[in-house]
């Protein structure tokens, strides 16, 4: 006979210590070592166990000391304890327990009908629930809906079997941009150490985590009293990214509810119920997991975002929120659902631990302040990358109080963190003077985080950003090489070799400035992180401009123009035509900020549905004027300019965090322009529409106008149906597939709808 391939035993792994069990009921009672807690209960006195057979030896003693021949069964009460504990960890009842049930009889007073029982039975199973505790009659006889409630609980827990969808190999892509910790993959690295440091830091600092019985703090999509509508506008305002749900009174008035309106004593313990917090006893992922998370966060979103200097980086006590920040956004690179879930619950719990605790970091110095402010940096970004419109609804009500820490410690006072570095190599080691320096760096970092973040904000839900965008406010970060210096040794010889560039450009900065009036090239290593901040407060003040009620009159749009195209002369014109030279997507962020310039996207939104049917009427005629107009056509070329950047940009690299939302806004335009604008047939008119279009910055990128746009339009002269058209198409199909971020899918949903509205 052939042999029969062994059976694989599946390890169940304890989510504090990693420790595996081949049986379920060892890891329930390891899991117990843990949380301290004693679910077995003792019917007669209330003495609580950790263990079944520890109730059982107690139980003996009561047997005994029987006078009138009275028992009970012990095993009746250690199944209910077993109940018990299954709702406080959340999940149902495991493999163990249902074992039991097998072996121990169940509780007559609610699941065996009365007439079923002999006389014997009935008074035992009288005299048993005569002598309940009260607050074991609470689990023995839970309400009719408390059972419903319990099973419709998800679990806390989720095996770590199936955590590893795709290999470590396929996750982590280098680039020239990427910092590896070394620390993480030293063999000396105590993982157990780590976890326990991150708990015992975080452990008190949450807020109330309220009953499943509770007024449930998600918003609601369902809008009251109001039917199904039909209308295309109403649908697309439900689907909207920022959409949150209203309820709306006047239709059908709800049935009003009896409430408490008298303060006694049962109020006064519920209040008071309300005001403790809770610890949670839920662990935290296992070390191991936590460990690939900060790997993947350095290797994956770093680069993309370096406000964390990654070679002087350590876990500590002092730094455990930001570590937590690290591992929830390092958790969407690990490529599971498990991981992606693992890492919002770590960022809810993390964004309550530092509203509650946040006095305590900024009066315990600077360097607990920068780590709490990095962690919500990091969190924020988190959170509007989720696409989860409750998340956004979190970003703008805490970016401005993550502003004010920064303001606090003159985080943004330092524009330059070699500005006094001078003066303190001469004093000091250059280890002591490199670790200044990197901490100074990271502020300036954090400062120039702000500023983009508060500039993608702005963007995504129209509204006036909250900082300073001026040229002359923005900080001034250090370059790459000084950045990634792995010791003092290197970041030494990174500074001498800046130095001397400088020194070799002082002579003739002064002529270039007064040939054409702009800042000379800068020589060194190509300083991506600077040129990006540049760029978004071109865009925050673009957005600052639309937001303010300014008219939009020729000379305000020339102005901006002009920045954008000197940008281009100084940053964008002679770089290399190379993805990996370009970790931040700067022409994909220039080609969005043009489409910023040339089209009101607040009202453009609007017309589309964003604020449903009615809203939608009032600036229709303003869509139809707009993709009638040459600026239509103008942004229609950006937005094919940004589809074929993106294309080329190799599968494994990760897109800079703005780039859904410039993604976003070229397929939007195209959408505009292909449904409102007027389709006419060419030879109907004396001169084509495309015909003698040549527009300033494509002049600059050599690019044919007229042959960019025949060929975005599907290679016609005229403009192709919105469901014909392979560039809109093209724009949604990469939404889809780009990036990590839920942000892309989310725009990808909205747009999808759109386009199968517009074929049926």
């Amino acid at each position: 006979m052939p042999k029969t391939r062994g059976r694989v035993k599946r390890q169940r792994i304890c989510p504090w210590c990693s420790l595996s069990f081949s049986k379920e009921e060892h890891l329930s009672r390891h899991i117990r070592s843990h949380t301290k807690e004693k679910p077995f209960g003792c019917v007669t006195c209330g003495k609580t166990f950790s263990r079944h057979d520890s109730l059982l030896r107690h139980g003996r003693v009561h047997s005994t000391e029987g006078k009138d021949g009275q028992t009970f069964d012990i095993r009746t009460s250690s199944l209910e304890a077993y109940g018990n504990s299954d709702q406080i960890l959340g999940g149902s009842q495991s493999p163990s327990v249902e074992n039991d049930m097998d072996q121990v009889p169940s509780f007559p007073t609610h699941q065996t009908p009365a007439s079923s029982l002999s006389p014997s039975q009935h008074a035992a199973a009288s005299h048993t629930q005569a002598r309940l505790p009260v607050w074991l009659e609470t689990i023995v006889q839970p309400p009719k809906n408390a059972q419903s409630q319990i099973n419709a609980q998800a679990p806390l827990f989720t095996p770590l079997d199936n955590i590893f969808d795709s290999s470590i190999e396929d996750s982590l892509h280098f680039n020239p941009y990427s910092q590896v910790p070394t620390w993480l993959a030293d063999e000396h690295f105590d993982l157990n150490a780590l976890n326990s440091s991150v708990m015992a830091s975080t452990l008190g600092f949450f807020s109330p985590d309220y009953t499943a019985n509770e007024d449930s703090t998600d918003i609601t999509i369902q809008i009251l009293g109001e039917p199904h509508s039909e209308r295309k506008e109403d649908q697309v305002r439900q689907l909207w990214f920022t959409y949150v749900g209203t309820h709306k009174s006047g239709y059908i008035t709800p049935e009003a509810t009896q409430e408490q309106v008298e303060l006694d004593e049962q109020y006064r313990q519920t209040l008071s119920q309300r005001l403790q917090q809770r610890v949670p006893t839920e662990p935290l992922p296992s070390t191991d997991f936590l460990n690939l998370c900060i790997q993947l966060f350095f290797t994956r979103f770093n680069p993309i975002f370096p406000i964390v200097h990654a070679p002087t980086f350590r876990p500590s006590a002092k730094s455990s929120l930001l570590l937590l920040s690290i591992c929830s956004i390092g958790s969407l690179f690990v490529g599971s659902n498990y991981a992606v879930t693992q890492g919002s619950i770590i960022f809810e719990r993390l964004n309550k631990a530092i509203l509650a605790s946040w006095e305590k970091y900024l009066l315990s110095g600077k360097g607990e302040a920068l780590a709490m402010t990095q962690a919500a940096l990091i969190g924020q970004t988190f959170a509007m990358l989720s696409g989860k419109p409750r998340n956004l609804l979190i970003v703008q009500t805490f970016h401005g109080t993550v502003a004010t820490w920064a303001r606090i410690y003159k985080m943004f006072k330092v524009r330059r963190a070699t500005d006094y570095l001078e003066a303190h190599l001469q004093t000091r080691s250059p280890e002591e003077s490199w670790r200044t320096w990197a901490q100074s760096e990271e502020q300036v970092r954090l400062a120039a985080g702000l500023h983009i973040l508060d500039t993608e904000i702005s963007e995504l839900v129209l509204t006036h950003p909250l900082l300073q965008h001026e040229e002359s406010l923005l900080p001034l970060t250090g370059s790459h090489e000084l950045w990634v210096a792995a010791n003092a040794a290197q970041w030494k010889i990174a500074l001498g070799r800046q130095q001397d560039r400088s020194s070799l450009n002082q002579d003739n900065s002064n002529a270039v400035v007064a040939e054409s009036g702009t800042l000379p090239l800068d020589t060194g290593l190509p300083d991506g992180f600077q040129r990006y901040i540049t760029l978004e407060g071109i865009n925050a003040r673009i957005a600052e401009t639309r937001t303010s009620h300014i008219a939009r009159d020729q000379n305000m749009s020339t102005r901006f123009e002009y920045q954008l195209i000197q940008f281009f002369d100084q940053y964008l014109h002679e770089k290399e035509d190379s993805p990996t030279n370009d970790p931040f997507c700067l022409e994909v962020l220039w080609h969005s900020a043009f489409i910023s310039l040339l089209v009101d996207f607040d009202r453009l939104e609007l017309a589309i549905g964003r604020e449903g049917f009615e809203e939608s009427a009032l600036y229709r005629q303003y869509a139809h004027q707009w993709a009638a107009s040459p600026n239509a056509r103008r942004c229609a070329l950006h937005g094919a300019m940004i589809l074929r950047k993106l294309q080329t940009t190799p599968l494994g690299m990760e897109p800079a965090i703005h780039v859904p939302r410039a993604l976003y806004r070229a397929a939007t335009v195209w959408y505009a322009y292909s449904e409102y604008g007027l389709d006419v047939d060419p030879s109907d008119l004396a001169t084509p529409p495309t015909a003698n279009v040549e527009f300033p910055e494509f002049s600059r990128l050599k690019i044919n106008s007229q042959a960019l746009l025949f060929e975005a339009n599907g290679y016609r002269t005229s403009r192709p149906k919105t469901s014909e058209s392979s560039t809109l198409c093209g724009l949604v199909d990469l939404l889809h597939r780009i990036g990590h971020w839920g942000l892309s899918r989310k725009f990808a949903e909205q747009l999808s709808f759109l386009l199968k509205e517009t074929q049926s």
